[in-house]
């Protein structure tokens, strides 16, 4: 988070970063930086095939996640934090399950597709024994997806659910700009 500066940002009046054109070239720059190097290491010719692409930093995690210095990556898989059972999905809120990043050792998307599956099956046991074998059964590779669907557990949906409108949504309803 600190590199460069806290990459080139700046602080506004509340200590929020400020992204500036110098944080957006430096943001450029290391990825240009990286693609130059994959290409002549591993890819040639990779920039041909890219139609866009997106870079974060840790000040973009910051901004999305909150995670302390921008870090995407949740507790450390260390023996120290193994020990000490850092990782897990109960908090002392009743019926509050943690259900990313955080909830387990490691990081990033697949830690926390993990942790989200892992505590939809903590609810499921609780609540839908039938429907927590099943899908325990499918994340153990034990079923398949057809047998999931084949489940009498399980019902068809019927799209039916129709989303309200935001307060937003119904103020400019009633007021409509011509």
């Amino acid at each position: 988070m600190n590199y460069k500066n806290n990459w080139q940002t700046t602080t506004d009046v509340n200590g929020n970063y400020v992204r500036t054109d110098a944080y957006k070239q430096l943001k450029k720059e290391i990825a240009e930086t990286i693609l130059q190097h994959v290409e002549e290491l591993v890819a040639p010719g990779l920039r041909s095939h890219i139609l866009f692409y997106e870079v974060a930093t840790p000040v973009t995690h910051w901004r999305y996640t909150g995670n302390k210095n921008g870090t995407m990556m949740g507790a450390k898989p260390s023996r120290k934090n193994m020990k000490s059972r850092i990782a897990h999905y109960h908090t002392p809120v009743k019926n509050l399950l943690i259900g990313g990043q955080w909830a387990e050792l490691g990081g990033g998307v697949p830690i926390a597709v993990k942790a989200g599956a892992n505590a939809a099956l903590l609810i499921l046991q609780k609540e839908n024994k039938p429907a927590f074998k099943i899908f325990a059964n499918y994340m153990d590779g034990k079923t398949s997806v057809a047998d999931v669907l084949k489940s009498e557990t399980f019902k068809e949906y019927d799209n039916s659910w129709i989303r309200k409108p935001t307060p937003a949504e119904k103020s400019k309803q009633s007021n409509p700009v011509p």
